[in-house]
């Protein structure tokens, strides 16, 4: 007998059995199919955002906005400086004097220092606090803590804040013939990461009521 032409079994018995599999040998006739383990009791409720996914990435998240946000605050380490010698009543020396007429010798302020390195420095800094705020944030998105929804609220008061800043000390910069890059990055990244902790918020909210 020639068995090239007796017709081929096919896999469709296959594809059945893995579509409809059969109770264990120990399962009654009829019974319904086991239920899945259940969650221990104290693990983490899984944080969702757009269409109901679950936010795995937030580890992730956290480390990367820490780092951005170091950087940030190191562009803006001299406002950090001002700030902190302001507290703490001492008169910041930018170790630059006056040579217009009439005031040749006298310091010269941080604000007053040419090409709006104040402004600059201090909306790179501000969002560069906002950025280490948003990865506090994410680093207890998947706990069971009572302040979450207050560090969100705390992280996104913050985020628009430090976007506002950065979208006026561009407008600044911008209306004398500067280009703030820089600033223009913050606030094209500040809205998204405004956007972002906003629908988190209600998330969260609609989860706990």
């Amino acid at each position: 007998m020639d068995l090239s032409k007796l017709p081929k079994m096919s896999n469709t018995q296959a594809a059945r059995a893995a579509a409809d599999p059969q109770p264990p040998a120990d399962a009654a006739p009829g019974a319904p199919p086991p239920l899945p383990p259940a969650a221990p009791a104290n693990a983490p409720l899984p944080v969702y955002g757009d269409a109901g996914v679950a936010f795995i990435g937030a580890g992730a998240q956290a480390w990367f906005s820490a780092i951005i946000g170091l950087v940030f605050i190191l562009l803006g380490w001299q406002f950090a400086k001002f700030l902190f010698a302001t507290l703490s009543g001492q008169a910041y020396v930018t170790n630059v004097t006056w040579t217009t007429p009439g005031r040749e010798g006298q310091p010269v302020h941080y604000f007053d220092l040419q090409g709006f390195q104040a402004l600059s420095d201090s909306a790179m800094f501000v969002f560069g606090v906002a950025l280490l705020l948003e990865a506090a944030l994410f680093t207890i998105l998947n706990r069971r803590l009572a302040a979450k929804a207050l560090l969100l609220k705390v992280a996104l008061a913050f985020t628009v804040l430090a976007t506002a800043y950065n979208l006026y000390a561009a407008a600044r910069m911008i209306g004398v013939g500067f280009t703030p890059v820089f600033s223009l990055v913050v606030v094209a990244v500040g809205g998204y990461m405004a956007m972002s902790q906003w629908r988190l918020l209600q998330d969260l909210g609609r989860r706990s009521s």
